[in-house]
């Protein structure tokens, strides 16, 4: 326990807190499943979905497009590079988020700046493997 970080452990706990207990999850039943809304008028929770939504959400554009080469790998074919891809991204999003933070203290935010990066290089190597001539090997 002497190399944990304790500050930064309290604060991710008191984050994980607040968004998973103190939001509100409406459920309504629809043809074939169910639609759940997950509301919170809490301050924290708010300021936390506002910071993922800032954070992360521009860079939902970067996984739609490494999903959509990523099938498109699968149709020509050619699955190396989307796998490495698919690797990297797990990596990337997993220790990235534990070195962001708790090594530089970023808490919650860490974790967010971990995925968008994780989701961006995940469509580059993709991306670049196929202008590279992936498909052509």
């Amino acid at each position: 326990w002497t190399k944990v970080n304790i500050n930064g452990l309290r604060q991710h706990l008191i984050d994980m807190d607040n968004v998973t207990l103190r939001a509100e999850v409406a459920t309504k039943v629809i043809d074939g499943g169910a639609r759940f809304a997950v509301t919170s008028t809490d301050p924290a929770v708010v300021a936390s979905a506002t910071h993922y939504i800032q954070i992360v959400g521009p860079f939902f554009f970067f996984q739609g497009l490494g999903m959509s080469l990523y099938f498109a790998s699968q149709g020509a074919s050619f699955m190396l590079w989307p796998v490495v891809a698919t690797i990297s991204r797990v990596l990337l999003a997993g220790l990235g988020a534990m070195f962001l933070a708790s090594g530089l203290d970023l808490g919650l935010r860490g974790i967010y700046y971990a995925a968008a990066f994780a989701m961006m290089v995940y469509a580059l190597i993709i991306a670049l493997a196929i202008r590279l001539g992936a498909w052509r090997r």
